[in-house]
């Protein structure tokens, strides 16, 4: 495919980003050279500025490529080793058994709980409520226990490369964005790229952050607008930095992405280069398959070296096939898609191929509407927390996940239903009882899960009333007043005034309850018990951040 061939490909995939919209920019570097920058839609809707390549975006979690970059330059000239445990340099962190190093910090390997995680999931923050670095700091020097040991399983968090941060900050007397300033920006001429350590800062072609939600509180009803009416504005208001923090431009990122060619950091010797793009190890000699604030990772069978973030409404992503001197940029003021869908076509157009979507080869059995029909309704497995919704779409049967994963099911025996999706190796089976759905046993690759319909009934006033109270968490310093309103439950975060949530939670099985709110996702807790009387409640998830272990304990 020519080069005018691809590009225009590229412009159709931005079509839907126009003056009435937020959009992106985006880069595709090629042997030393910016062959595309474009901006698509606006990065201001209030004034209708549009984005370009010059335009400056929160990269979000791609920041860490450059906290890994400083612990690199400060490794190299032996001002810290990443065989260093972390209370040499933050004593007041406390002690789990096992020492944790720097170098678990860099790999993920740590098992120190996500602040992300904590602050969002668990007190209920929203993106736009502020954290201080002392507040963050304190909050992580007092949980009482981590995920994993240290070394055992990569298990990313942001605070990890938010206590590198501080390490930078200890070892230098600087602040991490000074020191990246002077050792990283400055030496590449960077002149549009900084950590932002101060959200008030003016920011010269500073492109807004967008969300199609209200921060707070969004009605249902508020989905249906159309053009720059649909959007809100969700710009960052976060000085935290390690994890995050990094606003950059597309043009700006291709000195960085050349930096790796040439390395002109530090000692100016390429082997700083070959230090941050190699994964590091777990105690068992397996590799992270993650750097130093970079994912070492595969598409199509081709090694890319990058990272994507996002957060409130900025999402981004850069990508680098570093034997092919190929890069991608995508920056984003708008994260209602995520960056890596957007990659991935780019990467398919520029390699003249094609992602194949084909349905696995089932055999199929026919079954009345009458009967599949029966079968819809929500679903929750007790162990992780996952919740199924299963409805009725084009003659057959569809399987929502979380709110996020979708997939078909086709019946491939009696009351056997086998997934069509060719990524996703799913048997389930729905067993009757009285000749309604008592349990969906799901076989899941080697994983086999019991799925429980939902209560069929609403809670009486007087069974909500059983989970009423004040519950506190010592290790968060925080406490929920949980009251009924509207025949649901209603928690309240009591400590932190910024809080505004106040989440309705529905009962879906025994003692398990759910909402959904778009600034926060779905959230799941349940309701714990001695000897039949409730004694607390934990925030379940599905994705194993292990938010179960911190519990709230009924006063």
């Amino acid at each position: 495919m020519s080069l005018d061939a691809a590009l225009q490909k590229i412009d159709r995939l931005f079509v839907r980003y126009d003056n009435h919209s937020p959009g992106c920019a985006v880069g595709i570097v090629k042997d030393g050279e910016l062959i595309f920058k474009k901006g698509y839609g606006m990065a201001n809707l209030e004034y209708t500025i549009p984005n370009t390549s010059k335009t400056v975006f929160c990269i979000a979690s791609m920041s860490k490529q450059f906290t890994g970059m400083c612990i690199a330059l400060l490794e190299e000239e032996g001002s810290l080793s990443l065989d260093d445990e972390i209370r040499e340099y933050i004593p007041e962190f406390p002690y789990y058994g096992s020492p944790i190093t720097i170098g678990n910090l860099v790999y993920h390997t740590s098992g120190i709980r996500d602040y992300l995680v904590l602050v969002h999931s668990v007190l209920g923050m929203v993106e736009s409520d502020f954290l201080t670095e002392e507040e963050l700091l304190d909050l992580l020097t007092h949980q009482k226990g981590l995920n994993c040991n240290p070394g055992e399983k990569w298990s990313y968090s942001n605070s990890n490369y938010f206590l590198l941060s501080i390490i930078v900050k200890r070892i230098t007397g600087e602040s991490l964005g000074e020191y990246a300033e002077r050792a990283i920006f400055k030496p590449l001429g960077m002149k549009n790229t900084h950590f932002c350590e101060n959200h008030s800062k003016i920011i010269r072609n500073r492109a807004v952050g967008y969300s199609v939600y209200q921060i707070r509180n969004c009605s249902s009803k508020l989905y249906n607008k159309k053009g720059s009416d649909a959007f809100y504005i969700n710009t960052s208001t976060s000085e935290l930095t390690g994890d995050d923090g990094v606003w950059s431009t597309v043009e700006d990122l291709l000195l960085w992405d050349q930096n790796f060619y040439n390395n002109q950091l530090g000692q100016k010797r390429q082997n700083l280069i070959t230090r941050v793009i190699t994964s590091g190890k777990l105690n068992d000699g397996s590799t992270t398959e993650y750097g130093f604030g970079l994912g070492l990772t595969e598409y199509k069978n081709r090694k890319y070296i990058g990272h994507y973030g996002s957060i409130c409404g900025y999402s981004a992503s850069m990508y680098r096939l570093q034997d092919e001197q190929f890069s991608l940029i995508y920056l984003s003021n708008t994260n209602t898609v995520g960056p890596l869908s957007y990659m991935h076509k780019i990467m398919d157009i520029f390699t003249d191929e094609k992602t194949q979507y084909s349905q696995r080869p089932v055999v199929s059995l026919h079954v009345p509407t009458s009967e599949l029909l029966k079968k819809t309704g929500l679903y929750q497995n007790l162990e992780t927390a996952s919740i199924w919704r299963v409805y009725y779409d084009r003659k057959k049967l569809m399987v929502e996940e979380n709110n996020s994963l979708i997939f078909g099911i086709v019946p491939v025996g009696k009351e056997t239903f086998r997934a069509t999706n060719p990524d996703l190796d799913v048997l389930c089976r729905f067993e009757l009882k009285d000749g309604e759905i008592s349990q969906v046993y799901v076989k899941r690759g080697t994983d086999e899960l019991v799925f429980s319909p939902f209560l069929k009934e609403p809670l009486t006033s007087e069974q909500l009333k059983e989970y009423t109270g004040e519950y506190c968490c010592d290790e968060l310093k925080t406490s929920f007043e949980i009251f009924t309103e509207n025949e649901k439950l209603c928690m309240q975060n009591k400590n932190r005034h910024r809080c505004a949530l106040n989440l309705l939670y529905e009962p879906t099985i025994q003692d398990h309850f759910m909402c959904y709110d778009p600034s926060v996702g779905l959230v799941i807790i349940t309701f714990l018990r001695d000897n039949g009387k409730v004694r607390a409640f934990v925030f379940r998830d599905y994705d194993g951040d292990n938010r179960e272990k911190l519990e709230f304990i009924k006063k």
